[in-house]
């Protein structure tokens, strides 16, 4: 058994690419050793211009677009 806190980080990113895709959301939180969430920290969502976004991959954007609102001028926000 773990007793130790464990600090999970989800990035969301515009494709699975590390070499060209990029960053555009990370969120944070802490759990115990038995998965109890003891802290949320920050959800933060990360600009990317509109190229960027245009680029993203199909089956990518229409997976966070059912998390995110998708603004017109195409930046992601909560």
């Amino acid at each position: 058994m773990i007793k130790s806190p464990l600090v999970w980080i989800d990035c969301e990113m515009t494709g699975l690419d590390i070499k060209k895709d990029h960053l555009i959301e990370i969120a944070v939180l802490i759990t115990d050793g038995d998965l109890n969430i003891v802290a949320k920290g920050p959800e933060l969502v990360i600009y990317q211009p509109k190229e960027i976004m245009d680029s993203m991959n199909g089956n990518i954007y229409n997976t966070l677009a059912s998390e995110l609102t998708v603004f017109a001028d195409n930046r992601m926000v909560h």
